[in-house]
């Protein structure tokens, strides 16, 4: 059987549901903006401001630490001369340049040639094509 409705009942009832339906909306945002807050805080800030932009990519290269760099400031960058290496299946990545702290969807993504290399100097991941670029 149906349930019959008066329609000041159903206004009632379409009132109470866009409440919910708001209600939960609004849980949902606050979940979403908190996880991104979340997220913020986890992200490795890069260089402090007021630094020169080389000087931190230089300090990554001493380290041997992988560089995320967007397209200006790729063009900068001398990976041969540091030895560094692109991976050929996945040589973009998304994240914060190190340089200059622009976000990049589209951004190059380096990787010191020590951490190829795993024990006795054999290669650290078996079916992976490293190639210098």
């Amino acid at each position: 059987m149906g349930l019959i409705l008066n329609s000041q009942q159903a206004r009632r009832f379409w009132m109470k549901m866009r409440q919910m339906k708001a209600g939960n909306l609004e849980q949902r945002t606050k979940k979403a903006s908190a996880d991104r807050r979340l997220a913020a805080l986890q992200e490795f800030p890069g260089r402090a401001m007021g630094k020169p932009h080389g000087s931190y990519v230089a300090g990554l290269v001493e380290r041997k630490q992988t560089i995320v760099l967007c397209q200006s400031c790729n063009r900068k960058f001398d990976p041969r001369k540091s030895n560094y290496y692109q991976d050929t299946k996945y040589p973009r990545c998304m994240g914060n340049c190190d340089a200059c702290k622009e976000r990049d969807a589209q951004g190059f993504f380096y990787i010191h040639e020590s951490l190829l290399t795993g024990p006795n100097g054999y290669p650290a991941m078996h079916g992976h094509s490293w190639v210098p670029r």
